[in-house]
């Protein structure tokens, strides 16, 4: 499968995250990657744009709108698209509490770069 023509959303308040996560959806020839520094921001880059995005990379805790209200806030419009949840305190259990949709994936904030590869790879494919 051909990564070149997706479009990419990555959410954090943490600039380095930021950059790892972009550079692993670059690595994977994603090169349309949308950035906020919270879910607000991420919200009105949503609204604002007529194309949907076909994966989102999300941190849990941020300022402004967290990660569980983008998520709830992004799944009103797109179903589909596989939605990755960082977070550096939150547990895979409360995420699975949250989440019921097959699409949505969690990892931790202290996953490496070849991690968050291989995570973006299997749920492009899935």
């Amino acid at each position: 499968m051909a990564f070149e023509n997706l479009t990419a959303l990555v959410v954090d308040d943490d600039e380095n995250l930021i950059e790892v996560a972009k550079l692993a959806l670059n690595s994977l020839g994603i090169k349309e990657v949308s950035l906020a520094a919270d879910g607000l921001e991420a919200k009105g880059l949503v609204e604002a744009t007529d194309k949907a995005f076909d994966i989102v990379i999300c941190d849990w805790m941020m300022p402004k709108l967290d990660g569980p209200g983008f998520l709830t806030f992004f799944r009103q419009g797109n179903k589909e698209a596989p939605f990755i949840m960082l977070s550096g305190k939150s547990s895979e259990e409360s995420f699975s509490e949250l989440s019921s949709n097959p699409k949505e994936y969690f990892m931790t904030k202290q996953s490496s770069l070849n991690d968050i590869m291989q995570m973006i790879s299997k749920v492009l494919k899935a």
